[in-house]
Parts: C-alpha cells; structure tokens; sequence
C-alpha cells in the first residue's frame, strides 16, 4: 500500500513564535499596536457580518419594465420620429430603420424587462414613469435622442447577475450613510500589508 503521508503539524510553540514575528512586523510596516491591528481585525469581521445580513434581506424579485426606444442623433430627428409614430407607423419598423441602437434595434427598438439602475438617468426616469404604451416626448442622453414607449411593468424575479448587483446596492448605500455619521481613521491600506510570516522563504 502506499505509503501514509505525515501531516504538517505546527507545534504550540512555532506558532506562538509565528505570531509574535507577524505582530511585529505589522508593527513595523503600519505601526499599529496588537491592541490596534486586533481592532482593524474586529471591525473587517463586523463589516463582513452586517453585509451578509443586509444582502440576506434583498427581495428576489423587483419591478422591472419592458420598453422599447429608438436612438438618433438630433432632437429634430426624434421629433420627426415622434411625428411618424403618431401619424401610424409602426415602431419597430422605424426602429429597425433609424435606430442607432445596435444592440435593439434588430429586436425592434424593445430592450426586454430590466430592473432599475440599468439605463442611463434620464431614460430609466421614462422608463419607470411613463404610462404603459403612451410615446415619450424626445429625451436626450449622452448617447443621443430617444422616443420610448413603455409596453409592460411588473414585478418579476431578478436575474442572478441583477440578484447580485441589487445586493451590492443595498451595501454600499448602506456604508455611504454610515460614513456621513462616522469618524473614518485609515489605521492600514492595502499596501502596507506585510508577508505572510507562514510563507516560505524563497
């Protein structure tokens, strides 16, 4: 049989000696006391904790829409397409004609359900408040000018990608307003980490 491989084992007082070589090096880098590098360690673990808790209360689903738009480059264009569309015409066809939007133009202009925080403002502002099926006026955006009309909204379960972003939101709003309120002191910054005092010498 082959043979049984010895564990690595670390002896009580290796490990008090590795301990004390890390403390004093973070000592020498960052010039944090072991009082103060045990504090910077409670607090990452607290804000670990307080953002699983608040992406544990994320909902799964959020009211996204579905709408559809066409993109030109001037506000006289989009008058004119507004102009066209309440004369008749048919917006998917305009949109697979004009629409500068390559990526739903083909699909007639229509962008699928979304959940908010996924256009740029001033369309997501259209998209989440104008009624269902009525044309906007020309909206413009750092990409150009836009009629949008809105053709469903609803709640729906979010995407693992959106489930994941909506997580990340409710953190970092979180953090923001606890920052307004805190007295922030960088003790230790990403480069004044020390070796790793376990690690093998080269």
């Amino acid at each position: 049989p082959p043979p049984t491989p010895t564990p690595n084992i670390i002896s009580d007082s290796d490990l008090a000696a590795a301990k004390t070589e890390w403390l004093q090096t973070v000592a020498d880098v960052t010039g944090l006391t072991e009082a103060e590098y045990r504090e910077f360690v409670r607090k990452g673990v607290l804000r670990t904790k307080v953002r699983k808790a608040l992406e544990a209360e994320v909902s799964h689903t959020a009211e996204q829409a579905n709408a559809r738009h066409i993109l030109v480059e001037t506000e006289e264009e989009a008058k004119d397409v507004l102009a066209r569309l309440e004369a008749g015409e048919d917006f998917a066809a305009l949109a697979k004609e004009l629409s500068k939007d390559p990526g739903s133009a083909e699909n007639g202009g229509e962008l699928g359900f979304v959940p908010r925080g996924r256009f740029v403002q001033p369309v997501e502002e259209a998209v989440f408040s104008l009624p269902v099926g009525q044309l906007s006026e020309p909206i413009q955006s750092q990409f150009g000018w836009h009629i949008i009309q809105v053709l469903a909204r609803e709640e729906r379960e979010l995407s693992p990608a959106d489930y994941s972003q909506v997580q990340q939101t409710a953190f970092s709003n979180w953090e923001a307003k606890a920052r307004q309120n805190a007295d922030i002191q960088d003790l230790w910054t990403a480069d004044m980490a020390p070796p790793d005092s376990f690690s093998q010498p080269q």
